[in-house]
C-alpha cells in the first residue's frame, strides 16, 4: 500500500490545531482513515487500523474522528 501522509507533517506551522477524521471504507473493500482537509490518511487493511491512527492523530480528543457509512476514496 502506499505511503501513509501524516496530518502532522502537514500541520508543522499550526502545532495548537488536531484534525479532523473521517473513517470508512472504499469501494475495494480496504479502510480508509482520511483528515477531513483531504490533506493527510491511508489505507488500511482493517478498521481497527484506521481507527488507531486516526487516533493517534488526532491525538484521542473526543469527537475528532467520525467513522462514515459513506464509501471514502483516497483524498475523500
Amino acid at each position: 500500500m502506499g505511503r501513509i501522509h501524516s496530518a502532522a507533517e502537514r500541520d508543522r506551522c499550526h502545532r495548537h490545531s488536531t484534525p479532523e477524521f473521517l473513517v470508512g471504507r472504499g469501494r475495494d473493500g480496504l479502510w480508509r482513515a482520511i483528515e477531513a482537509g483531504g490533506h493527510a490518511g491511508g489505507v488500511f487493511s482493517s478498521q481497527h487500523a484506521a481507527m488507531t491512527y486516526a487516533e493517534g492523530e488526532t491525538r484521542r480528543r473526543h469527537g475528532s474522528i467520525r467513522l462514515t457509512l459513506d464509501l471514502l476514496e483516497n483524498g475523500r
